[in-house]
């Protein structure tokens, strides 16, 4: 598989240092320079980095947990990610889960009664923040994103999009919309009986319900302009079984168990 990667997050900090600011400011040694100017622009170059790298993850990340605009206070969604992972043959091992000083709150004020380890129950008590716990290294971030969901979501429900054409494979589908709903660059979505698959063994992981239905994030804003021509963009690419990506004569990438019906 290839991919074509756009060099287009260039970025920089500029300052202004020379023979003249030296002698008007009269700052000396590299120590001052380093406090006054490239300590700071660092820490912004950092920042900018962050946030785009946090941008970029909620925008291509196809599996969410948890209920949206509510913060978790149990460990539920948090185990569903980890079983996720683990489900699509991710390494295991240095995993970090990475969420709001909000939720660290709303999720550690819910957990009065910790077992041992006694380190990791005193570090949330002394600093309020979880070290490890469920197969992750915790931290907080103020970089994170907050996403609105498109209008399908809450006014046209789940029904009022539709397959359109059977069979369908790649990272677009033809559906029949209803009109003026929208679909967000971020959202996700699954297709009725179209389960994931492990990527080694290409078996469903567990029942074939609810929970194991196949997410896809959406790639693009979408406002559906009804009649069955709507085209909607999305990751991962749908790979059934026995199915192909255009240009690929491989079927390893098999990553659903069926393809989407019409309707």
């Amino acid at each position: 598989e290839t991919t074509t990667i756009s060099l287009d997050q260039v970025f920089g900090i500029d300052f202004e240092w020379d023979d003249y600011e030296k002698a008007v400011l009269l700052e000396r040694g590299i120590e001052q320079l380093r406090k006054n100017y490239l300590a700071p622009a660092a820490s912004k170059l950092a920042q900018e980095v962050e946030s785009r790298c946090a941008e970029f993850a909620y925008q291509n990340t196809p599996n969410v947990f948890g209920v949206l605009g509510t913060n978790p206070t149990t460990s539920t969604p948090f185990l569903a990610a980890d079983a996720r992972l683990f489900d699509k043959s991710c390494p295991d091992g240095d995993r970090k889960m990475v969420i709001t000083s909000a939720m660290m709150g709303s999720f550690l004020g819910a957990q009065t009664v910790q077992f041992q380890p006694s380190s990791e129950i005193a570090q949330q008590y002394k600093k309020g923040v979880v070290g490890m716990a469920h197969g992750f290294e915790w931290y907080r971030s103020n970089s994170l994103y907050r996403h609105t969901a498109g209008t399908m979501a809450t006014n046209g429900g789940a029904g009022s999009f539709v397959v359109t054409g059977a069979g369908q494979t790649g990272s677009s589908l033809i559906i029949t919309g209803a009109i003026n709903e929208t679909l967000k660059k971020g959202d996700v979505f699954s297709i009725a009986n179209v389960n994931f698959v492990n990527p080694m063994s290409r078996r469903i992981v567990g029942p074939a319900n609810a929970a194991g239905t196949m997410q896809f994030v959406v790639t693009a804003d979408l406002t559906a302009a009804g009649g069955g021509a709507d085209v909607v963009n999305f990751e991962p690419a749908i790979v059934g079984p026995g199915g192909v990506l255009p240009s690929s004569p491989y079927s390893q990438y098999q990553n659903v168990d069926a393809l989407p019906v019409v309707g």
